[in-house]
């Protein structure tokens, strides 16, 4: 658990390092945040239906 935190970490620094250099990147980076975001919400829903049907 703690060794993919510490490497999630470091994969945000990475990202924000990158996204100085690389507008179009970061550009990238957030539509894939976006997608994410939306993925989850999906899912809260799901888990949601279940405990109101459970």
């Amino acid at each position: 658990m703690s060794e993919s935190g510490k490497s999630g970490k470091f994969t945000e620094e990475l990202l924000g390092s990158t996204k100085k250099k690389y507008r179009r990147s970061s550009r990238v980076h957030r539509v894939l945040l976006r997608k994410k975001n939306r993925m989850e919400k999906i899912r809260e829903k799901e888990i949601g239906s279940k405990i109101g049907t459970a």
